[in-house]
């Protein structure tokens, strides 16, 4: 078997990660390995979570590739605890089922040893530092699986149990404090703790119940790490509109009538944006797999049938659980989304959806197909690892004005 590497650099874009995904799979036929740099940033809205679910759908259509990094050696620990600093570093080492060093050396076991440590650290925020970006991050394979911030602790044998929206609350909080939003932005986000709160317990819960194990729900996925990943997005239109120059939909949302008027905060320049990005990425069976399962119709379903399974998961109490009274919580996403004029992109299986929900404000009783954004071309999207959603939230909108 003849071996290929994939090299990530920048920029970091929705449409760059397409590119890469198609690469993987173009390579299938023989062993591919990925090499890293230190440092990576997104170049676009949303574009280095999309970066880190490539990074999955690499490790886990490669049980034998190799991670190549720019560590020196095993014996050079603060080039290795730099590049775990970076999320797609962190990300990578935790996915990949080899890592090596610079000279090709296998550093596996540092670099997992030390991946381990920097989940403790970040787990409650207490070595979390403050920028513009800030990470939470549960790993199933190993035993730093139930984070402080996102999971009450365990009592003996027992597994803890995720925090609820109360709870979630204070994780908003904590972004928010850590993330550089600015004063004024801050204080209008903390008045929108409560229903960014749901939204994230919403989606954390589903990565909790149906993420972690295979579609049959039993078998655990090795690896399996599932996050929540939050940026501030502050610059002047004109930047912001720059860098999603390809995406009409963003574009459009960007620029939408709504963010002009007395909405928007008047002791903010009238030409600046500001954003909370909220990504809620894991490395499951994805979100409509479950639900083909359970329709018998998992064994290579058709585009349409794929598309149709995922919308089923977005309506109303459709739901894989035993527990009819609940769904899968992207109802009432979607719903408060909507009072918070947000926009969502959902990338899993090989389905893109976006929505702006200024301009497509969600209805209970609405036709799912004419809401939201999606390419129906058959070849559009390649089959991707596990679920994305990424969310921006306007943080300059008064909420209820």
């Amino acid at each position: 078997m003849g071996t290929a590497t994939l090299q990530l650099t920048r920029p970091n874009t929705i449409e760059s990660s397409e590119r890469l995904l198609q690469q993987i799979v173009a390579d299938s036929s023989q062993r591919l390995d990925l090499r890293i740099p230190h440092a990576l940033k997104g170049d676009d809205l949303g574009g280095l979570a999309s970066t880190l679910q490539v990074i999955a759908t690499w490790a886990r259509r490669n049980p034998h590739g190799r991670l190549h990094t720019y560590v020196p050696s095993i014996h050079d620990q603060s080039s290795l605890e730099n590049l775990l600093e970076h999320d797609h570093g962190l990300f990578s080492v935790l996915m990949a089922p080899v890592v090596v060093d610079r000279s090709g050396n296998d550093i596996t076991y540092a670099a997992r040893r030390d991946a381990i440590r920097r989940l403790d650290r970040i787990a409650d925020f207490s070595g979390a530092k403050r920028g513009s970006e800030a990470l939470i991050a549960a790993a199933d394979h190993t035993s730093r699986h139930e984070p402080e911030a996102l999971y009450t602790p365990a009592r003996g044998s027992a597994n803890g149990k995720l925090r609820n929206e109360g709870a979630m609350a204070r994780l908003v909080r904590e972004f928010g404090g850590l993330v550089q939003v600015g004063p004024r932005s801050k204080e209008l986000l903390f008045q929108n703790v409560d229903p960014i709160a749901q939204i994230l317990h919403e989606l954390l819960d589903n990565t909790h119940r149906y993420a972690r194990f295979h579609t049959d729900g039993l078998t655990a996925l090795n690896p399996s790490v599932r996050l929540v990943k939050a940026e501030a997005v502050g610059q002047s239109l004109d930047v912001l509109a720059r860098r999603v120059r390809n995406q009409p939909l963003l574009y459009n949302y960007l620029r939408h009538e709504s963010h002009e008027s007395p909405l928007y905060q008047e002791s903010v320049v009238r030409d600046m944006r500001r954003f909370l990005e909220i990504s809620v990425l894991d490395t499951g069976p994805g979100i409509a797999a479950r639900r083909l399962d359970e329709l018998q119709q998992s064994d290579k379903p058709s585009l349409p049938m794929e598309i149709s399974a995922l919308f089923d998961c977005l309506r109303k109490h459709v739901t894989t659980s035993s527990n009819t009274s609940r769904g899968l919580g992207l109802d009432h996403v979607q719903s408060t989304l909507t009072t918070l004029r947000g926009f969502i992109r959902i990338r899993t299986g090989r389905v893109e959806l976006i929505r702006d929900f200024i301009a497509s404000p969600y209805s209970p009783l609405e036709d799912q197909a004419l809401k939201w954004d999606l390419d129906l071309a058959e070849q559009s999207r390649q089959d991707i690892c596990g679920s994305l959603v990424t969310m921006l939230i306007p943080t300059n909108f008064r909420r209820g004005t």
